[in-house]
């Protein structure tokens, strides 16, 4: 068996890309036209906080505690 090299799976890889571009199936994608929730807001240091404590459903500013 002959590995491939760098050059031919780059090609393959455009070469389907373009069919893809000529048969529309770029067109259909989901959330078409729509702002990019990771790539168009500013750059976050903590995005991995945000992220974790949203997919944890834990409030980033936790309630007092309740005094007696």
């Amino acid at each position: 068996r002959v590995p491939f090299t760098d050059l031919a799976i780059t090609i393959v890889a455009e070469n389907k890309i373009r069919q893809a571009i000529c048969e529309g199936e770029f067109e259909r994608l989901p959330g078409l036209g729509r702002p990019h929730p990771v790539f168009d807001e500013p750059y976050d240091p903590y995005w991995w906080v945000r992220r974790k404590l949203r997919d944890e459903q834990i409030p980033a500013k936790p309630e007092p505690p309740v005094r007696p």
